[in-house]
């Protein structure tokens, strides 16, 4: 992978074409990366393995997984005390406090 890699920035970069360097650079000496516009000058292998690439921005990855339970819509009190408990005794409903 890193050697075709290599071999591409090569290509475009260091090698001179004769084709592309006829008509439009008036016989100069040309890289298909200086007939795209990318650089100005014919590079050296030095150069092309010396030169730093910055790092690509770096991006929170995506949550996986079941998504979250979602918040009670009143934090303050505690889901137990929003309704009334009751409990049953002697077949009858009651409500306990406790």
């Amino acid at each position: 992978m890193y050697t075709m890699y290599l071999i591409g920035c090569t290509y475009n970069f260091c090698v001179a074409h004769h084709e592309l360097s006829k008509a439009k650079h008036w016989g100069r000496a040309c890289t298909p990366a200086m007939a795209s516009g990318l650089t100005d000058h014919i590079w050296s292998i030095h150069e092309l393995l010396g030169y730093k690439v910055a790092p690509a921005a770096w991006v929170e990855p995506k949550r996986r997984g079941r998504p979250r339970k979602q918040a009670l819509a009143d934090p303050v009190t505690p889901r137990c005390s929003r309704f009334p408990r009751v409990r049953l005794r002697k077949g009858a409903l009651c409500s306990v406090t406790s």
